[in-house]
């Protein structure tokens, strides 16, 4: 058979199970009455795209990123083919890795292409999982718990907060700071110590 560019076709020897890979443009033909081949398109892929692949002999995923034209191995099956989470400046996502249990998060400016095992948590039919730091004005603060230490974190204005893997908010968000000038005093109660 004749195979254009952009083509390929997949060469099996149904006696040995052996698998080859050729390129279009060619002429094809089979060396023996045992050999098959399937022929198939290329995958386009902007800068913004990428897939998953596996590996049918070892189980192995991994992903290719775009820009290009990319031609699977013998052996390989195309899972998904995905975009790119773009985050802006102010932007972060939750990222665990399913097979290590590792969270983390991300922040902008970035592309993150997601590896097989990568998940954004928050993810839902109507939400991507992108979320925005919180801005402060130099008049304000929020408190931030750890809720795998129990640690409290006081971020203060101005500042961009982004949270950690672990992090909630406290206090319903962002607090107003109390302005104290020379004719105004405030009582200052230490909730760690009140309890001794």
């Amino acid at each position: 058979g004749t195979w254009g560019e952009g083509e390929y076709i997949v060469i099996e020897d149904r006696l040995t199970g052996d698998r080859s890979v050729v390129k279009g443009p060619c002429v094809w033909f089979p060396e023996s009455p045992q050999q098959t081949a399937k022929k198939s398109e290329a995958i386009s892929m902007s800068s913004t795209e990428y897939v998953e692949v596996v590996d049918k002999l070892t189980g192995n995923q991994r992903i290719v990123k775009g820009p290009l034209t990319w031609i699977p191995g013998p052996y390989e099956n195309v899972i998904v083919k995905n975009r790119a989470i773009s985050l802006q400046e102010d932007e972060y996502i939750l990222l665990k890795d399913v097979s290590t249990g590792r969270r983390w998060i991300q922040t902008g400016p970035v592309l993150v292409f997601c590896e097989p095992t990568w998940r954004v948590e928050g993810t839902t039919a109507k939400e991507t999982g992108v979320k925005r730091a919180w801005v402060l004005k130099s008049n304000e603060y929020l408190r931030l718990l750890d809720v795998a230490t129990g640690k409290v974190t006081v971020h203060r204005g101005e500042a961009k907060v982004f949270p950690g893997p672990n992090d909630k908010l406290m206090d319903d968000g962002i607090r107003q700071a109390v302005a104290i000038d020379s004719e105004h005093a405030v009582l200052v109660r230490d909730e760690a110590l009140a309890d001794e």
